[in-house]
């Protein structure tokens, strides 16, 4: 993403991962125009001191959008996530956009398989 737009954000629950994420920026960080900012956390909170966003996009499948992620768009932004459609865990991607202060319109767009949205963090 940091290769197509001027500011990336990204957040990561598990230690390891966001340690590896690190590592591997610093060896990218002559490549880039802009760096990315990342931090160890729980990303079902989002960043809202540093929204709102364009666009928001969820590497795992949760059983519904978090509210406070969808309150971090702004008008027109868009949020892209794997979606838990059904009791037997079926998934669907989905695009919601942010059409007004109180409105958003969803959008399914194919099935997929991600691993499951949890809270929290991990060491």
């Amino acid at each position: 993403l940091a290769c197509f737009v001027r500011e990336v954000y990204s957040i990561e629950r598990i230690e390891p991962l966001y340690d590896l994420a690190r590592v591997n920026l610093a060896r990218v960080q002559g490549v880039l125009s802009h760096q990315p900012t990342i931090r160890f956390g729980d990303g079902l909170l989002g960043w809202p001191e540093m929204g709102a966003f364009d666009g928001i996009v969820l590497a795992a499948a949760g059983m519904s959008m978090p509210q406070g992620l969808l309150e971090q768009l702004r008008v027109g932004g868009f949020l892209v996530a794997p979606v838990v459609v059904n009791p037997k865990g079926a998934q669907q991607l989905v695009r919601i956009t942010r059409v007004s202060l109180r409105e958003w319109q969803t959008e399914y767009l194919d099935a997929v398989h991600f691993v499951p949205l949890l809270e929290g963090t991990r060491s």
